[in-house]
């Protein structure tokens, strides 16, 4: 689906401007691209823009000249707004023609210096893919600054194909210009979520540094007019639909100059003003001292505090976690929360979720289900909270107009609620946001502490779909008293409901303009003046369903299913480790909950859907730490009924809803081993053999649709015979195919998937097949051919001085080069992480061997935030492709692309785990956001209770990167947390930190007690329902290894494994018969 056009359309050739009737850009296309990133809500004030600045003695003071005062005069090809300065009239007009369009600025002088500053939001990506996700799409925007005589040109080049082609803006002005900046971070500013100013145009120069980050917009600063100069000035936009791969040459000045002179003057069609019918600002909290906010909490837990001891953010004793305004003015990714009903972690389809946002966003990208296509509520798509009208927002309205209510004196998080507090003048404005255990509501209340009656405007603003503003998306809307139902086909029941006794005015977005109701997708509510209302959003179906408790009672009901999810687990040590891995066992609990039954994040708010491998790890990673029988085979049978009848292999995601014939058929070489991977986990937990014979459904690999089933056996057995079939002819190592774990490296061409070999897929398919081998009665295949592929792995990966490469390259010769290793000099980088973990967790090496490969990742690849995925970053010139796509495409230096991504890092701790290293526990503190600001001297402030799957070196671009990598090294460049929450990274942290350091498992017959930990870190007491029953266990230090069961010492034997004796295996018989129905109590002794 698209977008519905806005009502005026300029037209020429190909190139395409929709406008409001109030003159607001919706959205400038050139056949399918989008040229600008948002597609802007009328409401909103646009990110293409032109400002005035005037320098005021020692300030500088500016006005954008695109408002909604303005009178637009609309023609074919041509808009212009006419508006007043200082009582002086202006116009600005834009012509379009077949290749872009000019802003001519004319005004008389005015009394004081002034210049003028032009800005262009840039998407340069076809509708879907930039819709999607904005900030990923100006990863992938190259921008070149050309210096000319007469100042700057600014070129931006999209490096990711669209349809084939690689479209080209430059951005230019026929003024002089001195200055420019390339993201609009550097303009804005964070200090702009508090002011609504762009601190940037308050500096007498723009940042003038290429930074590429997630918010692509040009600026260009002209020279200064003199006090009373008439001024007459020039911008352009020049559009390439395609410019190849390599950068192109600036416009031919001629070419440009002749095709403005050519410019025609057409016919108004229209004259038009569409204002807002009263003024609107913007109300912030005030900030509290911590002697305020010590009133407020009796247990402040873990503070974060700035150097002049004021508190950034702390924990509460329930879990919550609290954030102050000091705390938001610091970070770029804005604090947010994704809330959750009660999840049925075997029946996940039908979850609830909104997301919150601190500055002010009160609900957004409301679901029930399907998070892309049963979207309610819009999402917020800027993280600096410049568009104001997504989501769900309050106004105060007073004598003078509206308030809209944005940054709040502190931010509080529950698992299933938002809190904001607004310090006012003389009142203290409280905002609950709170979604109910299982009565499928969310109930938003604002209170006034002192009693005070406000009229408060509530605006919804509506998706009904993956997008707003979809072209044919029937709405049937019903009023009532007390609500309003919205009715979409295909849709749940989507719901406000609301005590009509106090709502003064039920309306649309005329509330604001007369008009848009069409194009704006508003509800409006007015109440009376009151000290508290109440406003319900209602999902779904109501039958069946419970009436919703207290605030109090459901979060009572939400703690004790977190509780019941995570066997009761609690931490005890005398020091404050007990505290911060209490804290994140409850939020990795909800992070993991959100990527399994709601996928999506923060920052990517698409997804709803599991992938493949992602599902394998992080969500069923979590229910096999804890023993959720049930849950696991839950996932197995979505996952296995997925598997395609023609080919035997997996899509790379696919929907496990409504929606389940949506997927993406092509998938990366591993893919095809993770669902092996985790039927051999099962069995070897559970032993539940009999499960293979249970039928499962195949997916039709043309339609999507479900086909007749077979045996879960069968199902198995052809995903083997396609892993053999993908075998490099004459080896038992797997052929690379579309990529494996790293998304970054996917191969850049045909010919080079079909010449390499991935050994980290080698290393993950050997550690399978051995599994499967140990678990499965009829093993002599499996068993054949984990031998096959150790004797090759041993062969070609370990053939130069036991440093596996990250690739193999079977060339045309028959020769066999290694990629990624000290003796590549294709790609010049030597060392690549994950096999040389995989290869220990799966035991292909040897001791000897393993050590080796360790000593190398603590050389080469540790940094003060962690481990990096390669000892240096792929080369990067001009968002070329040699070996690789995104490594050498994505302008921006972050997330995969910054190497330092955590799910790796776990995956690191997990091997130290296998080699019995203590300092595993230390290296997941060195990623845990509760604590990284103490255990990583050069972490940023960011987010404490979300999964963070990235740490971003703050280099503004590639090239910075690649010419000061190494100050990673000694930490003189700052990390930042990379996108949150929407990860398998909690899951799989959980998994390490209990059943690998703590090293409490079970398998089919046993209860494991192994941990490897640092003697410093004890005593630590776990307490844990086992057996159904609690106990609490207790890991001491002492010069030989016991353990005792209730007053019992029972005679123990280490079990020997690969790298190490792996701790202590109790019959499960053995261990049953002592436990008690309650206070139970185990010590396990441990000696290093």
């Amino acid at each position: 689906m698209t977008y519905k056009k806005a009502a005026n359309h300029l037209k020429a050739a190909d190139m395409n401007v929709y406008l409001y009737d109030n003159g607001g850009i919706q959205a400038i296309q050139a056949d399918n691209i989008l040229l600008n990133q948002v597609v802007l809500h009328p409401f909103d004030e646009p990110l293409q823009q032109i400002y005035l600045r005037q320098y005021n003695d020692e300030t500088i003071s500016y006005v954008p000249l695109l408002t909604h005062t303005c009178e637009i005069a609309i023609e074919s090809k041509a808009v212009t707004y006419t508006g007043r300065l200082d009582n002086q009239p202006y116009t600005v007009r834009l012509s379009l023609h077949e290749h872009g369009y000019f802003y001519d600025v004319a005004f008389a002088g005015l009394s004081q210096t002034a210049d003028l500053v032009f800005s262009q939001d840039l998407g340069l990506a076809e509708e879907g893919a930039l819709r999607s996700n904005e900030a990923y799409t100006s990863q992938y925007i190259d921008i070149r600054v050309v210096e000319a005589e007469s100042g700057y040109r600014l070129l931006a080049k999209q490096n990711q194909a669209q349809n084939g082609a690689f479209p080209q803006i430059e951005v230019g002005s026929f003024q002089p210009t001195v200055a420019y900046a390339t993201d609009g971070f550097d303009v804005y500013g964070l200090s702009y979520k508090q002011t609504g100013e762009l601190s940037g145009l308050k500096q007498p120069k723009l940042a003038s540094r290429i930074y590429q980050y997630e918010m692509s917009q040009l600026w260009l600063q002209t020279e200064t007019f003199k006090p009373n100069e008439a001024v007459n000035a020039t911008f352009y936009i020049w559009y390439k639909k395609d410019i190849g791969q390599h950068a192109s040459e600036t416009i031919d000045a001629d070419l440009l100059k002749t095709t403005y002179r050519e410019l025609i003057k057409g016919e108004v069609a229209q004259t038009k003003t569409a204002g807002f019918k009263m003024p609107i600002t913007h109300l912030a909290g005030k900030s509290w001292s911590n002697e305020k906010i010590d009133s407020r909490y009796e247990t402040i837990v873990t503070p974060e505090r700035n150097s002049d001891e004021a508190y950034l953010s702390f924990f509460t004793a329930e879990h919550s976690h609290v954030v102050t305004l000091q705390k938001e003015l610091l970070v770029a990714r804005q604090h947010g929360h994704v809330l959750l009903d009660k999840v049925d972690v075997l029946k996940p389809q039908h979850t609830l979720a909104t997301t919150s946002w601190m500055t002010g966003v009160f609900n957004s990208q409301v679901v029930q289900g399907n998070t892309n296509l049963n979207k309610w509520l819009t999402h917020s798509r800027n993280p600096l909270n410049i568009l104001r009208n997504s989501g769900q927002r309050i106004y105060l309205k007073t004598t003078t107009g509206l308030q809209l209510l944005t940054m709040p004196t502190l931010f509080e998080m529950g698992a299933n609620y938002t809190r904001w507090f607004y310090q006012l003048d003389n009142d203290v404005l409280v905002v609950t946001n709170e979604v109910t255990s299982e009565s499928k509501e969310i109930r938003l209340t604002i209170t006034s502490e002192n009693k005070l009656s406000y009229s408060f405007v509530i605006t919804t603003n509506h998706s009904f779909g993956a997008n707003e503003h979809e072209e044919n998306c029937a709405v049937d809307s019903v009023e009532e008293t007390n609500a309003i139902l919205f009715n979409v086909k295909g849709l749940p029941r989507y719901a406000l409901l609301f005590d009509g006794s106090q709502v003064k005015m039920k309306t649309n977005s005329d509330y604001f303009v007369e008009g848009m109701a069409a194009e704006a997708d508003l509800t409006v509510l007015e109440t009376t003046p009151q000290t508290e209302f109440v406003l319900t959003l209602q999902t779904g179906d109501r039958e069946g369903l419970p009436q919703a408790g207290t605030f109090i009672e459901e979060q009572a009901k939400i703690t004790a299913y977190y509780k019941g999810l995570v066997n009761d687990l609690a931490f005890e040590t005398p020091t404050a480790l007990a505290t911060t891995l209490n804290l994140t066992t409850f939020w990795y609990t909800h992070n993991m909950l959100v990527h399994y039954a709601s996928p999506h994040g923060l920052e990517q708010y698409s997804g709803a859907a599991w992938g493949t491998r992602d599902v394998c790890q992080g969500p069923f990673e979590f229910f096999r730490t804890f023993n959720n029988k049930e849950a696991m085979k839950s996932i197995l049978r979505e996952l296995y009924s997925h598997q395609y009848e023609q080919t035997g292999d997996w899509p790379q995601w696919f929907m496990f809803d409504d929606y389940r014939e949506i997927q993406q058929e092509e998938s990366h070489g591993d893919i095809i081993v993770w669902p092996l991977k985790i039927i051999g986990d099962y069995l070897q937990q559970t032993g539940d053999i009999a499960f293979l014979d249970e039928v499962l459904p195949y997916t039709d690999n043309h339609t999507f649709k479900q086909t007749t089933g077979d045996t879960l056996r069968a199902h198995m057995d052809k995903a083997i015979a396609t892993i053999e079939s993908h075998f490099m002819p004459g080896t038992f190592l797997s052929n690379y195919g579309n990529g494996d774990w790293d998304d970054t490296l996917q191969p850049a061409s045909v010919a080079i998937k079909e010449r390499l070999v991935s050994s980290w897929t080698v290393t993950l398919t050997y550690q399978v097949f051995k599994t499967l081998a140990e678990v499965l009665p009829d093993n002599k295949k499996v068993s054949a051919l984990a031998a096959g592929i150790k004797a090759d792995f041993e062969k070609y990966c370990l053939a130069t001085d036991d440093v596996i490469p990250g690739f193999l390259e079977f060339e045309e010769t028959g020769h066999v080069t290694p990629l990624i290793h000290p003796t590549d000099t294709k790609t010049n980088i030597s060392y690549r992480l994950i096999p040389l973990t995989r290869s220990i967790i799966a035991g292909l090496v040897s001791k000897e061997q393993a050590e080796k490969q360790l000593a190398l990742i603590k050389k080469e690849l540790h940094f003060e935030d962690g481990v990096r995925l390669m000892n240096h970053p792929a080369q990067y010139q001009d968002g070329i492709s040699q070996y690789f796509k995104r490594a050498e495409q994505a302008a921006n230096f972050g997330r995969e692309v910054g190497l330092a991504y955590l799910h790796a890092h776990i995956r690191y701790v997990e091997a130290l785990v296998a080699m019995g290293e203590t300092t595993a526990v230390n290296e997941l503190l060195r990623i845990n956001p509760v604590v990284v600001h103490e255990t990583v001297a050069s972490a940023l402030p960011r987010q404490r209770n979300a999964y963070f799957s990235s740490s971003d070196a703050q280099f503004i671009n590639r090239y910075d990167a690649a010419e000061n990598f190494d100050k990673l090294r000694t930490g003189d460049i700052a990390v930042a947390g990379g996108w949150r929450v929407y990860s398998s990274g909690p899951g799989i942290y959980l998994h390490q930190l209990i059943s690998q350091c703590v090293g409490l498992r079970e398998t089919a017959t046993s209860y494991v007690f192994d941990p490897v930990l640092d003697l410093k870190e004890l005593p630590l007491k776990v307490t844990q329902t086992l057996a159904n029953r609690p106990v609490h266990i207790s890991i001491e230090a002492g010069d030989q290894t016991s353990l005792v069961v209730n007053d019992s010492e029972i005679v123990t034997k280490a079990t020997t494994g690969i790298y190490r004796n792996s701790g202590i295996t109790l019959e499960k018989s053995m261990i049953d018969s002592i436990l008690k129905e309650d206070d139970n109590h185990i010590t396990l002794v441990i000696s290093q």
